[in-house]
């Protein structure tokens, strides 16, 4: 039988009995060979495997928590088309109009906007907080606003609307 140290990998041909401990003509080191190092290698990997399952499990339930929680939003925004003006000094604004719409039953309170503009490539590269036409919305209840962008955002290709968390 072939048996190799599990430290400084030095073979040697021995017959020996399973659990008898062995120690290393060369670096002195002290082993049980046989399945035990082999053992330890596939907890290490079932423990591996394991941990990467849990991460994409909880990966997996957040996913699907956000998506779920998106169309059970109370408050609806809708964009229109996102026009430009040039004010009396030539300078150009983006102007990001839209409607707010209560889905509930009851009154909700409108939190604060946050324009979010992107590139071509979806990358945000502007952001500009603005408050809520309305403080509060009756139930069923929509509301226009309308809001001017001051700062110049040449490379604006996308405009999304979110609303701030405080």
């Amino acid at each position: 039988m072939k048996v190799t140290c599990p430290f400084c990998h030095t073979e040697y041909a021995a017959n020996v009995p399973a659990g008898r401990t062995l120690r290393c003509a060369c670096c002195g080191r002290l082993w049980t060979p046989g399945r035990r190092g082999v053992s330890t290698a596939l907890l290490l990997f079932a423990i591996i495997t394991a941990l990467l399952a849990a991460v994409l499990f909880a990966a997996t339930l957040m996913i699907r928590d956000r998506a779920a929680a998106k169309p059970n939003d109370p408050l609806v925004v809708t964009i229109h088309p996102v026009h430009v003006v040039t004010d009396a000094f030539g300078v150009a604004h983006w102007v990001v109009t839209g409607t707010i719409t209560n889905k509930t039953e009851k009154i909700y309170g409108v939190p604060s906007f946050v324009v979010v503009m992107k590139d071509d490539r979806g990358d945000v590269i502007a952001t500009q907080k603005f408050l809520p036409p309305a403080p509060l919305l009756d139930a069923s209840e929509s509301v226009e606003f309308t809001h001017t962008i001051e700062e110049s955002v040449p490379n604006a290709k996308r405009f999304g609307i979110e609303f701030v968390k405080e």
